[in-house]
């Protein structure tokens, strides 16, 4: 009897003890998911509150994670997108702006009808005006010579442009377009700025496009595509066929300088341009006026005329 009474007694207990475990498993197994209502509180799938330590949230926080990381990725795409887009923009105005500063050191300058030199061919030209009384200060040039070259050039006889939302493309009358060494035969550039807006001022070529069947040109401004177009140009009526000197500001130059005027004496600095050297060479002279009336340098003759109120007036002559 006693046996049979404890066999009982732990058949009793037995049930108890395993379907606690069942469900205390069931709850780590099964997936807990955990909501939050206002005025409510927190709620999950067994109960109040949140779920209970050890609950089996795994898959619903992958299913989350999965979400955000999709939100996430389709944010940081666009991001990314709108990024390149800005950097593409950046470097298209860096480009421009670049291209610009190059354009934008050249120079023009008329060549007369006894020139020798070849299309293209570096040489030395004064730029100083001849035969012309002229008159200069302390530190002021009195002989200026450059490097450049004889390029094709068409000066247009007529004003052209487009305007757009914040400024114009534009082509001005009597103002040469030319060929600049390093770029395309096919585009002239002018001289100055042809497109006016707020942010910079930029420098554009202009293409002649000939239409031989009509003996016509079409004359436009090129920036994304042509625009500020003359459609019926004609050779000698709209523009005229012309060469011109084009050189680099930074082109290496010979140069005489005035350092000192005091009576009728004065100090010049000869300034040259040592290809050797890649530097430049000062070489100063003194010279009384009254003693030396003509005095040569690089090539140039230099008629001293006066000294007046602290300028020397003088002539660069044949």
């Amino acid at each position: 009897m006693k046996i049979q009474y404890i066999l009982s007694s732990v058949l009793l207990v037995l049930p108890l003890y395993i379907t606690g475990n069942v469900e205390q498993d069931y709850k780590k197994d099964a997936l807990c998911v955990e909501v939050f209502t206002e005025g409510i509180g927190w709620t999950h799938t067994f109960g109040e509150g949140r779920c209970p330590a050890g609950s089996n949230k795994d898959e619903y926080s992958q299913k989350l994670k999965k979400i955000d990381s999709i939100v996430e990725v389709g944010n940081s795409a666009q991001q990314a997108v709108v990024a390149i887009g800005e950097v593409l923009r950046q470097k298209r105005i860096i480009d421009s702006l670049n291209k610009n500063q190059i354009i934008n050191k050249f120079r023009f300058s008329t060549i007369n009808e006894n020139n020798k030199n070849k299309m293209g061919e570096d040489f030395f030209k004064l730029l100083t005006k001849r035969n012309t009384k002229l008159s200069v200060g302390i530190g002021e040039v009195i002989v200026f010579i450059t490097e450049g070259s004889i390029q094709d050039c068409y000066i247009p006889k007529f004003e052209t442009n487009y305007p757009y939302k914040s400024g114009k493309w534009f082509i001005l009358s009597n103002q040469p377009v030319c060929n600049i060494p390093g770029e395309n035969l096919k585009y002239f550039y002018p001289f100055y700025s042809n497109e006016e807006q707020p942010s910079y001022n930029s420098i554009h070529p202009v293409t002649f496009d000939y239409k031989k069947k009509k003996d016509l040109y079409k004359i436009c401004v090129k920036v994304s595509q042509k625009i500020a177009c003359k459609d019926k140009a004609k050779l000698d009526i709209d523009f005229e066929d012309s060469q011109g000197f084009v050189y680099n500001i930074q082109s290496p130059k010979r140069m005489v300088i005035v350092s000192k005027i005091e009576n009728d004496l004065i100090e010049v600095v000869e300034s040259y341009y040592d290809e050797d050297l890649k530097d430049y060479i000062d070489a100063p002279r003194k010279i009384n006026i009254n003693d030396e009336k003509i005095f040569t340098s690089f090539d140039q003759k230099i008629e001293f005329i006066e000294i007046q109120n602290n300028q020397l007036i003088y002539k660069i002559i044949d």
